[in-house]
C-alpha cells in the first residue's frame, strides 16, 4: 500500500486530514521509518504538528527520543531553537506559543525610561539592544538584566539612525556626517563627512556602508578605508526638496546586488550595484515613502499616505495594499509571515502576511512610536518621548496576567482599559487557568459592589455562567470602577 492511499485527503487535494483519521487507523503511517513519517508531517502547520504529537503515542515518543533537528530544520523551515538545552519537541511547543501570541496580540512587557529625546533608531545583537536618540547619545542595553550597560556620547547633533555589524556601530547625525564606533572599547575610531544635510538611513554589507540623506544624495563608502567610492545622485524637482534641488532620501533596504531607496517624492527607486545605476522606479504612494523591508523577492513599503504596499520584484508591480488604521504607516519590522506597522497613534497593528490581513491591534506607547525592531519573540520599539517598550510574545500566560492584573487595580483608567483588552484577547484555556486569581483581584471591591460575586457565577437566566463570562462580569466591574 502506498504512503498516499493511506492518508486521507482534504477535499481540495491539499494536506492530508492526519489529525481527523481515528487512532486504529493510523498504524500503517506510524510504523514507517522516522524519517519517512517527519517527510509526511511536514504538510503539517506547527498547531497540527502540537495536536498530532497530543494524541499519537508512537508519534510523541519519536519526537522526544529522535535526534530530528536535521529534519525539523529541512521539513519545518521556521524552526529553530533559542535554547540548545531544548528537546525538539519543547522547542515546537515554545515557536507554536509564540506564534498563538503575536497572532492574538498576548504579551508581558516592559520599558525602559531611555532617553531624553525621540528614540530614532534601534538595533539587536543577541541580548543587547543598541538605541539612539535626539539627545545626541547611543545607549546599549543588556537584554538579560533590562539595564543600560554603556553610553555612547560626543555626538555634536542628534542621532537619526543606526546601522550595525558584530564589531562597529555606525551613527548617522543630524549635521550630516556618520561616526564609526568600536563596540568592543564603544569608543569613536573614525568621522565620514560628505554629506550636506542630515543623514537619514544606513544600511551595512560587508566593508561597504551606504547612506541616504535629506541633501537627495545616496553615498557608497568603502569601510576598508573609510572614504566615498560613490554617489548615487538624487533625484530633481517636485515637492519637498532639499536646499541642492534633489529630493531628499528617507529610507534604504538592501538586496542581492540591489539597493531600495524611498524618498519624499512617493516613489522607490531600485539601482544596480554592479554599475551603480538606476533599473526601476516603483510608483503608487500618495505621499512619501518612510520605511521598506525587504522578504526575498518581496518588498514592504510604508507611507504617509497610511499605506503598506507590497511589491513582486520580479515584476516590479505591487501585489497588495494594507490599509493601516490610524495616520501613516512610519515604522515596519518583519517576521515569519507577519509584519508589524507602527501609526501614529502609537498603535502596533500585526499583519498575517499569508492573508494580507490584520490579525490584531495592540496599544505602543503613549506617545508615537518612531522605531521597531524584532527578534525571535519580542518586538522592541521607541517612542517620540524616549521610552523603549518590549513585547514578550514568548512569556508564560502566568506572567501575562500578572502583569494584566497590576493593570487593573491602577489608578489610571487607561491601564484598565488597556489590561482589559489584553485579557480578553487571551486563549480560553488560559482564562480559565487564573480566573481564581481574577477573582481574587476583584475580592477587595466587594463591598463597592455587592452584585459582583451573582454576576458573576450565573448569567441573566440564572444558569452556571462559564469562566469566560464569569471573568467578563468582573472585568465589566472594574470598567465601572475606573
Amino acid at each position: 500500500m502506498s504512503i498516499r492511499n493511506s492518508l486521507p485527503s482534504s477535499p481540495q487535494g491539499g494536506t492530508p486530514y492526519l489529525l481527523q483519521r481515528p487512532a486504529p487507523q493510523t498504524s500503517g503511517l506510524v510504523n514507517l521509518p522516522p524519517e519517512v513519517f517527519l517527510k509526511i508531517l511536514g504538510k503539517l502547520s506547527i498547531q497540527q504538528f502540537g495536536v498530532l504529537n497530543q494524541t499519537c503515542r508512537h508519534f510523541c515518543f519519536i519526537t522526544t527520543t529522535h535526534p530530528l533537528t536535521f529534519l525539523l530544520s529541512e521539513y519545518f523551515p521556521n524552526f529553530q531553537k533559542t535554547d540548545l538545552n531544548q528537546t525538539d519537541l519543547e522547542a515546537l511547543k515554545e515557536q507554536h506559543h509564540i506564534n498563538s501570541n503575536v497572532a492574538k496580540g498576548v504579551y508581558a512587557s516592559h520599558i525602559f525610561e531611555a532617553h531624553d529625546e525621540t528614540v530614532t533608531s534601534i538595533c539587536l545583537d543577541g541580548q543587547r539592544l543598541i538605541s539612539s536618540s535626539g539627545d545626541g547619545k547611543i545607549k546599549i542595553w543588556d537584554l538579560n538584566t533590562n539595564t543600560c550597560t554603556a553610553t555612547l556620547q560626543g555626538h555634536e547633533s542628534g542621532v537619526c539612525c543606526l546601522a550595525q555589524d558584530k564589531q562597529r556601530l555606525f551613527s548617522g547625525l543630524h549635521d550630516g556626517t556618520i561616526k564609526i564606533w568600536d563596540l568592543n572599547t564603544n569608543t569613536c575610531t573614525a568621522t565620514l563627512e560628505r554629506h550636506d544635510f542630515l543623514v537619514s538611513c544606513l544600511v551595512l554589507d560587508g566593508q561597504r556602508l551606504y547612506s541616504g540623506s535629506l541633501d537627495g544624495t545616496i553615498k557608497i563608502w568603502d569601510l576598508n578605508t573609510n572614504t566615498c567610492t560613490a554617489t548615487l545622485p538624487g533625484q530633481p524637482g517636485g515637492a519637498r526638496i532639499a536646499n541642492n534641488g534633489c529630493i531628499p532620501i528617507t529610507v534604504l533596504a538592501l538586496g542581492a546586488k540591489k539597493l531600495f531607496s524611498g524618498s519624499h517624492d512617493k516613489s522607490i527607486k531600485i539601482w544596480d550595484l554592479n554599475t551603480n545605476t538606476c533599473t526601476a522606479t516603483l510608483e503608487g504612494h500618495n505621499r512619501g515613502v518612510f520605511r521598506l523591508a525587504l522578504d526575498g523577492q518581496r518588498l514592504f513599503s510604508g507611507s504617509d499616505d497610511g499605506t503598506i504596499k507590497i511589491w513582486d520584484l520580479n515584476t516590479n508591480t505591487c501585489t497588495a495594499t494594507l490599509e493601516v488604521n490610524k495616520g501613516s504607516a512610519r515604522i515596519l519590522a518583519l517576521g515569519k509571515q507577519r509584519l508589524f506597522s507602527g501609526a501614529d497613534a502609537g498603535a502596533i497593528q500585526i499583519w498575517d502576511l499569508n492573508t494580507n490581513t490584520c490579525t490584531t491591534t495592540v496599544q505602543g506607547h503613549k506617545g508615537y512610536n518612531e522605531s521597531l525592531a524584532l527578534d525571535e519573540s519580542r518586538l522592541f520599539s521607541g517612542s517620540f518621548f524616549g521610552t523603549i517598550k518590549i513585547w514578550n510574545f514568548s512569556a508564560p500566560h502566568e506572567a501575562v496576567f500578572k502583569e494584566i492584573a497590576d493593570l487593573l487595580i491602577s489608578d489610571d483608567s487607561s491601564n484598565a482599559e488597556d489590561a482589559m483588552d489584553r485579557f480578553g484577547r487571551m486563549p480560553t484555556e488560559a482564562k480559565k487557568a487564573i480566573y481564581g486569581e481574577l477573582y481574587s483581584i476583584m475580592a477587595s471591591f466587594a463591598n463597592d459592589y455587592p452584585g459582583c460575586a451573582e454576576d458573576a457565577f450565573h448569567n441573566q437566566n440564572g444558569q452556571s455562567s462559564t469562566p469566560e463570562q464569569r471573568a467578563q462580569a468582573i472585568l465589566n466591574y472594574l470598567a465601572k470602577r475606573s
